[in-house]
């Protein structure tokens, strides 16, 4: 197994994963440059693995935009050039693309609701009654975003010169373990930052606060109650917000390696590949929250609706999971997911503290 990009986020979970299995090859960028044919090819001939594959992407979507020719490099001729090789050398290959193609396509539809009694239908229509249609990977796409625009080409130029080239869109992905080296954040890293960063914010602001009145009110009896009550003061609420309007998936890269085995199995094609989602992004944070305190995790956290962000566009990037799960390859759906995931990231971080 030959992985590109084996030092990224991705490429660096899957050599892990693997490499008590099967002999993996991770060729540097000193040694192998995707965007020069004659220098990929020469790799693949030197080494001739069974299997490549490419997870080498310039993923950042700012960069995208900022510098659209040096990630084109990377994003669609690297990738290209991966598959024709392949092909050449009769060597099976995985791209990896994205759900961003979809962003631009919102697909989004009416919820099948009753009137109930005394409710009329305008009452019901005012209400915030759409949801997204998952997408399939049959769609006419119109990305809105660089990125977007960039792996979309490069799923149609790649299957041009490779009909047995897989390539699988690939949602937002998350990890619980974060001991690796050059690794970008990721959604677990931010929502557990954003916590902890908001609850010292908070305790700081109680802590002033209270010291404020103490000195104000200069009551010693008062201040002598506030003390004693301080024991039992439960921890400041911490609030954090999602946005309404943002329906999409996020997946563990753990499910996503795993799978990976059954995926150089399948016919070449363009595959939606990660947990499925038909939700806004605040309702599935709402739907974890409400699983954690149920397991009485971060009680004094609460999500709350960000109504304001893509409110004039709103943003569909839910996938429709048939074709995978045709071919025997499934996911765990993302809200327990990702409950199950934070749960066990706050064990791994209890034990280092």
């Amino acid at each position: 197994m030959l992985i590109l990009g084996a030092r990224g986020f991705l490429g660096s979970r899957l050599v892990r994963y693997y490499q008590d299995k099967y002999e993996i090859i991770t060729p540097g960028h000193n040694q192998v440059d995707i965007t020069d044919r004659a220098s990929l090819e020469a790799c693949l001939q030197r080494h001739r693995p069974d299997l490549v594959i490419c997870t080498a992407a310039v993923s950042d979507t700012g960069r995208c935009q900022q510098d659209p020719q040096t990630s084109y490099q990377i994003n669609v001729t690297g990738s290209v050039n991966v598959a024709a090789v392949s092909g050449k050398l009769g060597i099976r290959c995985v791209l990896c693309s994205s759900d961003q193609v979809y962003n631009g396509s919102q697909n989004l539809r009416p919820h099948k609701q009753e009137v109930r009694e005394g409710e009329s239908d305008v009452a019901l229509t005012q209400q915030n009654s759409m949801y997204p249609r998952p997408h399939k990977e049959t769609e006419a796409l119109v990305p809105l975003t660089v990125y977007g625009c960039q792996k979309l080409e490069m799923e149609r130029q790649a299957l041009r010169a490779n009909g047995d080239a897989v390539i699988l869109r690939l949602p937002w992905m998350y990890s619980v373990e974060h001991d690796f080296e050059n690794q970008h954040g990721d959604f677990m890293t931010g929502f557990l930052k954003q916590a902890r960063e908001a609850a010292v914010s908070d305790n700081a602001d109680d802590r002033q606060n209270e010291a404020n009145q103490v000195e104000t009110i200069g009551n010693q009896r008062e201040e002598a109650g506030r003390k004693d009550g301080e024991q039992g003061r439960s921890p400041a609420e911490v609030v954090l917000t999602y946005a309404a309007r943002d329906y999409r998936a996020v997946t563990n890269v753990r499910e996503i390696v795993e799978n990976m085995e059954a995926v150089a199995a399948l016919p070449g094609g363009v595959y939606n590949y990660g947990s499925f989602s038909d939700c806004s992004f605040y309702d599935t944070m709402a739907q974890v929250m409400d699983a954690l305190h149920d397991r009485s995790l971060l009680l004094n956290v609460r999500v709350q609706k960000d109504e304001q962000h893509l409110d004039d566009h709103p943003r569909n990037l839910c996938m429709d999971l048939t074709n995978i799960e045709t071919h025997g390859i499934r996911f765990t759906p993302t809200v327990p997911a990702l409950a199950e995931a934070i749960c066990r990231a706050i064990n791994l971080m209890e034990r280092i503290d």
